[in-house]
């Protein structure tokens, strides 16, 4: 762990830092992440800051100022080409076209490819620690790198890295033949990459894969970032078609059967048909973005994805997080029976609603992804950054987003776990990315909600200092799992836990305890200063803090 004191904010940080401000100490993490505090700190305007990033009431100086836009896109000038591999080529073409356009549909293929395999390499690496992470890193980098390329060869534009699963776009002429022709050399591709022999032993990879053409329906919405959103019946009956495939199959739909030769039809399948022989067309490479000078690149990226990007500090590691999945319900109903501009405004209201929470309680949002007939959004306090107590601020942030009226229904899966991160992709198509069973178990006890309902594990709810009114469900047995999970159902807040400090003593922290004072004797003098702690999760950030703290009688400290 290090210390980095600086007198002035004068950088766009993804870590913790202690502002102190004429005998004020504030410990705020990743508060830069709003992309204002550096512009603000020099103004002095601190409850400006806070108000405007959504801090908690006992920041606030009256109401919180509207959010809008949250992020001064200024900041981000000469960083598009760097951000521009971790935005998906449709939503930068759509920025570059029409920016304003929240409805876009597009006639197309769409795939989606589930891979199965990644959970077992991650818990058989996470026994090896840091050697561990960069071998994971090294692993699914080369596999990634080899399916994304096959896949582009085909024309292929990839909109989301949905957990384990990759969502592919085909667009333009011939898209039914080339998506079909791209997921049977996807199927050869992972034949040939996916068994992983790593120390202590061998992890094969499988893909099931679901392809579906016709209208697909996208939309963008949030006022934090610009979120890209994949809805409608074509991309329910994707998601459907490869949930009847096994590893190792290619389910097609009717629709895109009936575009293609008959010798490549095989037998159907439940609602699908499997894929007996690839079509034969040529390969046609998908188009390249092109320069993003002068696009906002920036606003399509998630806050602390961003951040993180743009520390370029893309070292992987296994990290303790809490993921939350909030699935956003009927979603093709609604779209069918409001239309889309009606739809496009209950959606934004939604997205809206739970970006600007995650920000107040900086959890960071971490993506979404399609489901059968659902919209699905997963938070992820902890990766690629955590603010402490992660299991407070999720169940804080999503029992503001459920008491919130809305025309969506929704219900929500919260558990707390390891996985492992990091940053996978070819140079031209890039995404921080976390695996692991945390995230798996929180999917599965979302599937166990009802509309209206959070459900979190008990872990979850033991490490919380805020305690909520809760009602136990039946123990349940899920996928990968030996024994029953036990969750209950979250709901409104009911009080907080007496927060315990530790009683032993810090030890090993002189030095950096030291620097620290020496910074409060100077904010004395009238001087302000920014301090970053910087170190691996767990090492005892906080508890230095805590010591900090204990002996700075005569500052305010205000917590956010």
């Amino acid at each position: 762990m290090h210390a980095v004191l600086h007198r002035v904010c004068n950088q766009q940080r993804a870590s913790d830092h202690f502002f102190f401000f004429c005998g004020t100490a504030v410990c705020a993490s990743d508060l830069t992440s709003t992309n204002r505090v550096s512009s603000r700190l020099r103004e002095g305007a601190l409850c400006r800051v806070i108000a405007g990033c959504g801090g908690h009431d006992d920041w606030r100086n009256g109401e919180a100022e509207s959010m809008t836009l949250l992020v001064e896109l200024p900041v981000f000038e000469g960083q598009a080409e760097v951000l521009k591999p971790y935005v998906p080529r449709l939503l930068i073409e759509w920025t570059r076209d029409d920016p304003e356009r929240r409805y876009l549909p597009i006639e197309g293929s769409l795939a989606f490819v589930d891979i199965s395999g990644f959970t077992a390499l991650t818990e058989l690496l996470a026994r090896k620690g840091k050697i561990g992470a960069e071998l994971m890193r090294d692993t699914l980098d080369s596999v990634f790198r080899a399916l994304l390329d096959e896949a582009y060869d085909w024309g292929a534009g990839l909109l989301k890295w949905g957990g384990d699963a990759l969502l592919l776009l085909f667009d333009g002429p011939g898209h039914p033949q080339r998506a079909t022709r791209a997921m049977w050399e996807l199927q050869r591709t992972i034949e040939n990459v996916g068994r992983l022999r790593v120390s202590g032993g061998t992890v094969t990879l499988r893909m099931s894969i679901g392809v579906s053409t016709g209208t697909i329906e996208f939309f963008t919405a949030g006022s934090v970032h610009r979120e890209l959103l994949v809805t409608g019946p074509v991309a329910t009956e994707t998601v459907s078609i490869e949930a009847v495939a096994d590893a190792g199959e290619i389910g097609i739909s009717s629709r895109l059967a009936a575009l293609l030769d008959r010798e490549c039809i095989g037998p159907p399948k439940e609602d699908a048909l499997l894929l007996a022989a690839p079509p034969d067309v040529d390969r046609s490479r998908a188009r390249e973005v092109g320069p993003v000078s002068g696009l906002t690149v920036a606003s399509c990226i998630p806050i602390a994805a961003r951040a993180h990007v743009l520390l370029e500090r893309s070292e992987p590691e296994h990290r303790t997080i809490t993921a939350a999945f909030i699935d956003m319900m009927d979603t093709d109903e609604l779209l069918g029976r409001l239309g889309p501009d009606a739809f496009a405004e209950a959606l934004d209201e939604r997205i809206r609603s739970i970006q600007e929470a995650a920000l107040r309680h900086e959890v960071p949002f971490y993506e979404t992804d399609i489901g059968k007939g659902s919209i699905k959004a997963l938070l992820t306090a902890g990766a690629p950054s955590s603010t402490g107590h992660d299991e407070e601020r999720v169940l804080r942030t999503l029992r503001e987003v459920m008491d919130r009226p809305g025309v969506i229904p929704m219900r929500v899966g919260v558990n707390t776990g390891k996985v492992f991160t990091g940053d996978f992709g070819p140079r031209y198509r890039r995404s921080y990315r976390v695996f692991g069973d945390a995230i798996n178990t929180a999917a599965r006890v979302m599937s166990r909600a009802e509309a209206g309902q959070i459900l979190a594990t008990q872990v979850v709810l033991d490490r919380s200092r805020t305690t909520f009114e809760t009602t136990p469900i039946d123990p349940f047995k899920a996928k990968g799992k030996s024994e029953f999970v036990r969750a209950s159902i979250v709901g409104p807040i009911a009080g907080r836990k007496g927060e315990r400090r530790a009683e032993t003593p810090l030890v090993g922290r002189d030095a950096e305890l030291d620097a620290l004072l020496a910074v409060l004797d100077d904010v004395h003098g009238g001087n302000g200063w920014v301090i970053e702690l910087a170190g691996a999760a767990g090492i005892g950030k906080s508890r230095l803090v805590g010591a900090l703290i204990d002996r700075a009688a005569d500052v305010r400290v205000l917590h956010s």
